[in-house]
């Protein structure tokens, strides 16, 4: 692909989608490509499994679609059952092994994947 490219992971929640709107709507980029766990996504990311982050790039590859910007929208605060913690007693080894998981590392290995 000649033209530039933007992807966006995270990108059908609020912040992801936002951003990936308004990145297609700028004229800056003639494709941008929106990864996600689900909804409309070319490859279904979920940034706790390396193989769908390869999977990703992958599919970009064999695309041959070579991005100028990458833009995480990705994060863990909580979930139904689970806040953020106030106090040092709530932490607990799970929950701060998926929050890593989740903010720290998938990103990371998106770069791994993605960067040049």
């Amino acid at each position: 692909m000649t033209g530039k490219s933007a992807v966006v992971f995270g990108a059908t929640g609020g912040i992801g989608g936002a951003i990936a709107d308004a990145l297609q709507s700028n004229g800056h980029f003639e494709t941008v490509i929106r990864f996600s766990r689900s909804g409309d996504t070319p490859v279904p990311v979920d940034l706790t499994s390396e193989a769908s982050i390869e999977a990703a790039s992958a599919w970009m590859k064999a695309e041959r679609i070579s991005p100028s910007m990458i833009f995480v929208a990705t994060g863990l605060l909580h979930e139904a059952e689970r806040g953020p913690e106030k106090s040092l007693r709530q932490l607990d080894a799970d929950w701060l092994m998926q929050n890593y998981q989740v903010n720290a590392i998938g990103p990371a290995l998106i770069a791994k994947y993605f960067l040049r």
